[in-house]
């Protein structure tokens, strides 16, 4: 009999634009159900249409009002299927506020705990009033889920240095989430010339878009280049307009929610890839360009925080050194491959075949 699995998450799964939510997080949902008995209980309501063929799903209903009653439907939803289908392991998709609800109904029914850090759990900044480590109490949940879990995972080590400094002490297993190279490949470029920029993210404060258009501006003063940007607007067209202050004109092109099946196409219309974030868990994006050979430009947060040497990486915020740093390596061919290839060789490494054997090795070992 296959291991069963119970999974917890407060989205990702069955919601959004064609039913997609996150994307990888349902890849790999789907290939854990290869060797387990999965079911997934997730806070935001499931899409109507959504109907999973390898694992079951519940999700409290749609109309249910504050989040705390949709906590105490799932828990309870998980109490009732547990009575008749015992599930042997407890898994979280974020640390907070999933993994701490997870790891206390993990304690009340003694069952092992998995907790997957994502992103605002190794968080702090305020200026934004973003992350969950900038209030003393949240703060205080995060490191206790942390060091609760039966096992902590990590995307990137950079998740680990934020936490640090809190008093975060304990042995993590550090697996990245790798892209599908089925889907995300090199394809040959005839030139590079323009420079074709892409960036794929929610236009959001977290991404810092203002860094992003600041460092192109100076980027296409001294070399012909394009600015593609990729994602849905939470910020209610303030990016588009920044761009036209800026003068950039129609060097800068905005695609909008682009569907997850069709993202490559843009990746192979680019050379290099920018991510301006304050903070990331890893950043998914920027392993799919990597994967697809793209020269990631980043600023050093989630896993580029540890990829120096396979693209350009400065401090957030650092536009110039940013923009300084894209054409001193666009104008050396030889370096430009050089990171090219050790970013590819990264991506490829860690690719999501490596991802999905990596978790089901600890959900056999738990």
């Amino acid at each position: 009999m296959r291991k069963r699995v119970a999974i917890f998450t407060h989205g990702g799964i069955g919601t959004g634009n064609q039913s997609q939510g996150f994307p990888l997080i349902t890849q790999i949902v789907n290939r854990l159900a290869q060797d387990f008995e999965i079911t997934v209980f997730s806070l935001a309501p499931l899409n109507p249409d959504f109907n999973p063929q390898t694992f079951q799903a519940f999700s409290p209903p749609a109309a249910l009002r504050p989040s705390m009653l949709r906590w105490l439907w799932l828990i309870g939803k998980f109490i009732r299927h547990n009575s008749g289908y015992k599930q042997e392991v407890l898994y979280s998709f974020w640390g907070y506020p999933t993994g701490f609800v997870m790891v206390v109904v993990g304690i009340l029914f003694r069952k092992k705990t998995i907790v997957n850090l994502l992103g605002s759990e190794s968080a702090n900044l305020p200026e934004i009033n973003y992350g969950f480590l900038r209030k003393t109490h949240l703060r205080k949940l995060v490191l206790w889920t942390c060091h609760q879990a039966t096992e902590l995972v990590v995307v990137s080590h950079y998740q680990i240095r934020m936490l640090k400094p809190y008093g975060f002490n304990r042995e993590v297993r550090f697996i990245p989430w790798g892209s599908d190279r089925e889907m995300f490949y090199p394809q040959p470029k005839t030139s590079n010339a323009p420079l074709n920029i892409l960036h794929v993210a929610n236009l959001n404060e977290v991404k810092d878009q203002e860094t992003l258009l600041r460092a192109f501006q100076l980027i296409r003063s001294r070399v012909p280049a394009k600015l593609r940007m990729v994602g849905p607007d939470f910020m209610n067209g303030k990016i588009q307009q920044r761009a036209k202050e800026l003068n950039l004109g129609d060097d800068v092109e905005f695609k909008g929610l682009v569907s997850h099946n069709q993202i490559a196409e843009h990746y192979h219309w680019a050379h290099l890839f920018m991510l301006t974030s304050l903070s990331e868990g890893q950043n998914n994006s920027i392993g799919e360009a990597m994967m697809c050979g793209l020269v990631p430009a980043s600023t050093s947060v989630g896993i580029m925080d540890e990829l120096q040497d396979a693209g350009v990486v400065v401090k957030p915020g650092d536009f110039k050194s940013l923009a300084d740093g894209v054409v001193d390596l666009y104008l050396n061919p030889v370096e430009w491959e050089k990171r090219r290839q050790r970013a590819l060789q990264w991506s490829t490494q860690y690719d999501l075949n490596w991802t999905v054997t990596a978790l089901k090795d600890l959900l056999n070992e738990s």
